[in-house]
């Protein structure tokens, strides 16, 4: 049985002003976040998400999130962060994308949701539930 994968999805937002400790009310907060690899060969790795698209998989590419697990196809999944919240989309893997059990193409997340790419389970955690 190959080393299974898990990755943790936090979601970290913006700083307030170290002034007044405002956001500034022109924009939301940009949220971004942090995946952390629990367990599989890439446990231990932390990768930062930032406003864009991140790609998933095992030759995901500069600024990705590498895995490398047999069952993930080299480019595997995108997860899309945007201001206020993430979507996961799958981009044609072999093994597909799961999220809570139903596969799925594209789907918005939500704290506590469990991603599956081939074989590797990731839990969705949000920081922030604003």
């Amino acid at each position: 049985m190959a080393p299974e994968s898990i990755l943790h999805y936090t979601l970290v937002t913006a700083e307030t002003d170290a002034e007044d400790g405002v956001e500034s009310a022109e924009a939301p907060a940009a949220q971004t976040g942090v995946l952390l690899v629990k367990s599989g060969p890439a446990m231990g790795k932390s990768f930062k998400v930032g406003q864009g698209d991140m790609t998933i998989g095992r030759q995901a590419g500069y600024g990705g999130v590498n895995i490398d697990d047999p069952a993930i196809s080299a480019l595997h999944a995108m997860l899309r962060q945007m201001p206020r919240g993430a979507r996961l989309y799958d981009l044609g893997s072999v093994n597909g994308t799961s999220v809570d059990d139903v596969p799925i193409s594209g789907v918005e997340l939500k704290h506590g949701d469990v991603l599956k790419f081939g074989d590797a389970e990731v839990q969705f955690v949000k920081g922030d539930s604003a």
